[in-house]
């Protein structure tokens, strides 16, 4: 069972948080061209995505209980979030009018390492609230 605590497990909170990344995003990525001046920007972005995608799925989804089955989740939205800038490289300005320049920078290699942070920051998330779980759970049988 992951266990988060009390104030986290409030469901809106990681679509605030989802929300306000996206808008680092913009900021960041299209206002000041950060994903081509800084190359961890993009990662650093994709490590909190999954963390954030991680922390949804442990307050909207919480009998989905297998890291597996939390960490396959991140892998698909960071897919469907790959599948979007790919779309977005093929010069279709019109859905994406903004973005569509931020969204069209990446490679196979890019890809690649994009998917990988999103895992990463899922499993980061994922075994610090195993670890807060064990150890909660270990200092109650003490107790008893």
């Amino acid at each position: 069972m992951h266990k988060l605590s009390p104030f986290l497990e409030k469901p809106w909170l990681p679509i605030l948080a989802g929300f306000l990344l996206f808008g680092a995003s913009a900021v960041g990525g299209v206002g000041f061209e950060l994903h081509i001046t800084t190359i961890w920007f993009d990662k650093l972005l994709h490590f909190l995505g999954g963390m954030v995608v991680t922390w949804f799925v442990l307050t909207a989804i919480p009998h989905l209980r297998t890291t597996l089955a939390i960490l396959a989740v991140v892998l698909v939205v960071g897919l469907l979030w790959e599948m979007a800038e790919w779309w977005g490289s093929f010069g279709n300005t019109s859905a994406f009018p903004l973005y569509a320049k931020y969204m069209g920078i990446g490679t196979h290699l890019d890809t690649i390492f994009d998917l990988l942070f999103d895992l990463l920051g899922g499993a980061v998330l994922l075994a610090r609230v195993k670890l807060k779980t064990l150890f909660t759970l270990a200092r109650e049988k003490l107790q008893y």
